[in-house]
């Protein structure tokens, strides 16, 4: 007999395909080899919905020990476990399973709206409990009783989810499962809300952007009854919303909630005492996200979403009260949230599957037919930057590490620049003169600021804050601006390519991205949103020496918040992206005002990131499509 670590290793280095059934039986205690082994049949999964894949002798002992159980009970000779993917055109967003595992809430996505549904799992039947709008969920939540389905949504003119990283605020709602009329309970929830074990309170995080901080809050299941468990002062936090959908889970026997905290790429979790607010860390582990946590029905850990040093969206499993860490799943997918039933032998999640993006160059203003794909990579596409003499510096991963690469314009000469062992060097900015490329890295620790030589050597530290982001270089190639983030504040900044202080430009304590030179080098544009207020996204226009804004404008509702704006070659208008029905292309917006002018015509996918070739005859782009749906995990045990 062999461990079914050693098996997920021999099946992997084979390439084998299987139909879903296992020869030999072999006993194992890990739920890694069976999620594994799913992946890899994932088409066999989308045609059938149901794959039995594995059937080993102590399999339903090996579950057990993996999910924490404290007296396993004798196992079969043989365990199926199910695997059914309840969503398959790939907008959902955020699930949750009923304690009797009977069904599933799930959010889908589609043109900038959103609605939430109620799945039977037996049966397949599905239901929208609540309609259509232009809204966000942050959360679902069952009662324990399963009746009722609680979930917080935020509500904002134009509603995009980069609402997710913003201020924006939360209200809670209670719906009957089977439909019905919704309640307002509560306003102020910035996380999902979690039960007390005798369904009688509830917790979650709500966020204070006057003060500053974060609280736990504590109320009771009709919404009364607010209290304030704990508060927490930037920049570590209690996470809520944000990218990886976090929020607190009170354990079975009442006694502790469990919380992420931490700040951007530097999180980890929490057990807070439900009676003084008192916290203990869970382990010493460091996490670049922690998601949506849930416990197992005995108190023995917690299973979550999070992300790890390598930029893996995976599920794991974290003990109580040491803290070890155990992987469940360990694919190439990525995953957001998990819920787990009463007792706890199924979970749901949303998959997001392991897509291929594409580096493509077209002309502007050229038939989309006519675009030239000249770089693929798996996940998402970085970059891209040109160099001078028309090549193109940009990312891509390889042994779970991002480092910079080049490549011609026609594909051709692909290579590698840096080989450093950090996680991640990415968001490349060639300099006008060809000579330097600066890029954000972790190499010493928090995200900051880097320059190379154009050839990956002679690496070089330009700043220190605490996250640096977003680089590019003044048309004169004597300074680095970029965007920086600290105390959960915005603003902009340069720094001297050759090193020295860094200056800050702008103060602004709203969400902001990438900084964009103008061709003259007495501008620099960047976009922002008060989230609050429900704003679109709007273009602000500062002197590159700072100073107030010289020009602010609205963009439309369908303008992607999360790709810098770049300036056009002539210098009168900015470029962005603008996604309608999930099909992106780009656009430019006169200074002046006027009606935007579509620069490209692409009929499918989305674009992530794009750049002006030097002579601004051609644009770079990553396109490509993401795709999730809702999986349930079944018959653990």
């Amino acid at each position: 007999a062999i461990s079914g670590q050693a098996v997920v290793a021999s099946a992997r280095g084979q390439g084998e395909t299987r139909t879903g059934r296992v020869g030999p039986a072999v006993p194992t205690s890990r739920l890694e080899f069976a999620v594994t082994e799913i992946r890899r049949h994932k088409a066999g999964v989308a045609l059938t919905g149901v794959i039995v894949i594995v059937a080993l002798v102590g399999g339903a002992y090996g579950f057990y020990l993996l999910l924490g159980r404290n007296e396993a009970k004798p196992a079969a000779a043989f365990q199926a476990m199910k695997i059914t993917r309840l969503t398959n055109d790939g907008t959902a967003r955020i699930a949750a399973i009923s304690p009797d595992g009977k069904y599933v809430a799930y959010v889908l996505r589609t043109a900038g709206r959103e609605a939430l549904r109620v799945r039977q799992v037996a049966t397949s039947s599905d239901l929208q409990v609540v309609p259509t709008a232009e809204v966000i969920f942050i959360g679902l939540t069952f009662s324990p009783d399963g009746d009722y389905l609680y979930y917080v949504m935020l509500q904002e003119t134009g509603a995009s989810v980069s609402l997710l990283e913003s201020d924006a605020t939360g209200t809670l709602y209670q719906v009957p499962v089977l439909g019905g009329g919704s309640r307002r309970l509560l306003t102020g929830v910035d996380s999902a809300v979690t039960f007390s074990p005798d369904g009688r309170r509830l917790t979650f995080v709500r966020a204070d952007p006057d003060r500053g901080e974060t609280a736990l809050m504590l109320a009771n299941a009709d919404g009364s009854g607010e209290q304030r468990l704990a508060a927490r002062a930037p920049p570590d936090v209690y996470l809520s919303k944000g990218r990886f959908g976090s929020g607190p889970a009170w354990s079975p026997d009442g006694k502790v909630i469990s919380c992420g905290v931490g700040r951007f790429a530097r999180q980890q979790v929490v057990a807070v005492s439900a009676d003084d607010g008192s916290e203990k860390p869970l382990g010493s582990g460091s996490w670049q996200g922690v998601g949506r946590l849930s416990w197992l029905p005995d108190g023995s850990g917690i299973v979550m979403m999070a992300m790890d040093q390598k930029f893996s969206s995976q599920l794991w499993q974290l003990s109580y009260p040491v803290g070890e860490v155990r992987r469940i799943t360990n694919d190439l997918n990525s995953y957001t949230g998990v819920s787990l039933n009463a007792d706890a032998s199924s979970l749901v999640t949303v998959q997001t599957d392991a897509t291929t993006q594409h580096l493509w160059v077209v002309a502007p203003g050229d038939d989309s037919g006519s675009a030239n794909k000249i770089v693929s990579r798996r996940g998402s596409g970085d970059g891209p930057s040109w160099t001078p003499d028309g090549r193109i510096v940009y990312v891509a991963i390889g042994d779970d590490r991002l480092n910079l690469w080049v490549a011609n314009q026609d594909g051709t000469e692909q290579k590698q620049l840096t080989a450093f062992t950090n996680p991640a060097n990415v968001r490349p900015s060639v300099s006008p003169d060809g000579r330097h490329i600066v890029f954000v890295s972790d190499r010493a620790g928090p995200r900051n600021i880097w320059r190379v030589d154009i050839d990956g050597s002679n690496p070089v530290r330009l700043t220190s804050g605490e996250i640096d982001t977003w680089p590019t270089c003044s048309p004169d190639g004597r300074w680095v601006v970029y965007a920086s983030r600290a105390s959960g504040k915005h603003s902009i900044w340069k720094v001297p390519i050759d090193g020295g202080d860094p200056v800050q430009l702008t103060t602004n304590n709203s969400d902001m991205t990438a900084p964009s030179v103008s061709l003259d080098g007495k501008l620099v544009a960047y976009t922002n949103r008060d989230a609050r207020a429900g704003s679109p996204v709007r273009v602000v226009v500062v002197p590159f020496d700072g100073g107030d804004p010289f020009k602010t404008f609205n963009l439309p509702p369908t303008a992607n918040f999360d790709v810098p704006v770049r300036w056009t070659p002539d210098g009168r208008s900015l470029a962005y992206v603008d996604t309608r029905d999930d099909v992106s292309n780009v656009c430019s917006q006169l200074l002046e005002g006027g009606v935007p002018k579509w620069i490209t015509d692409f009929k499918s996918d989305q674009i992530f990131t794009f750049d002006w070739s030097r002579d601004g005859k051609q644009l770079a782009l990553w396109r490509g499509t993401v795709t999730r749906n809702v999986v349930l995990i079944s018959d653990l045990r």
